[in-house]
């Protein structure tokens, strides 16, 4: 957010969670699994919590723009799983969420083409790393909002 700030990017409201620590497997997986390294189970909880408590808190506070098309949510690692699943469980609040290429070729399966609407890139360096995300962030982040909806000073 600071290196768009810096381009003269501004207009978004980003709130961040912690990640809860330990229990940060079984908040953001919405499945139970019978492994203690992957748990899960609490992200349907975690996800109702969003749309039902912290969503509204922040659209009564703060001059935002409400609807699902304003409202993006993502997150990497587990944190990107839980955004999928928020995003295709509760489309009506949370209708912005970037995906992998594995989600990609499941909606061309189903016949969607990557256009302008769908896009699916990998760079060659990527790694399950935070400088990686920072670094992709930007572009992502433009992508989700959409020329439209992005105010420059």
């Amino acid at each position: 957010i600071d290196s768009l700030a810096a381009r003269g990017v501004r207009g978004a409201i980003v709130v961040a969670i912690d990640s809860g620590g330990s229990h940060r497997m079984d908040e953001y997986n919405p499945w139970k699994h019978a492994t203690t390294r992957l748990g899960g189970g609490e992200g349907e909880r975690y996800v109702e919590f969003l749309a039902r408590n912290l969503k509204p808190y922040i659209d009564a506070r703060f001059r935002t723009r409400t609807d699902a098309k304003n409202t993006t949510i993502a997150g990497s690692s587990m944190g990107g799983l839980i955004s999928l699943y928020a995003s295709l469980t509760r489309p009506n609040v949370f209708g912005n969420a970037k995906d992998q290429t594995a989600i990609a070729r499941a909606m061309n399966a189903v016949g969607f083409r990557t256009n302008s609407d769908l896009v699916a890139r990998v760079a060659a360096d990527g790694r399950h790393e935070e400088w990686f995300w920072r670094r992709e962030f930007p572009a992502a982040y433009l992508w989700l909002m959409g020329a439209n909806n992005v105010v420059k000073r």
